[in-house]
């Protein structure tokens, strides 16, 4: 199945099939993991609050799928980005 979801490096619109793990960024060419829950758009959320500069909400939004997800690569992935301000 194609999902589409946007690049946590730099928000680029990406699009996948499911069946993939990992897929590089056309934009920053960037290696990024296929989400987890292609249907959740949380990720472009953590996305949209790390461009605005709202790194907590960024971080508690990852918190929130991993108490869900404890695994979640892109999840985790998105709670270091907001940690150290990127």
């Amino acid at each position: 199945m194609k999902i589409t979801f946007c690049c946590m490096i730099c928000g680029f619109e990406i699009q996948a099939d499911t069946s993939m793990s990992k897929i590089r960024c056309n934009c920053c060419k960037a290696e990024i993991a296929v989400p987890y829950r292609p249907a959740e758009k949380r990720y472009d959320e953590v996305t949209f609050y790390r461009r605005e500069g709202d790194f907590q909400m960024g971080r508690a939004i990852c918190e929130e799928i991993l108490r869900e997800y404890s695994k979640d690569v892109e999840a985790h992935f998105g709670r270091l980005l907001c940690r150290y301000g990127i």
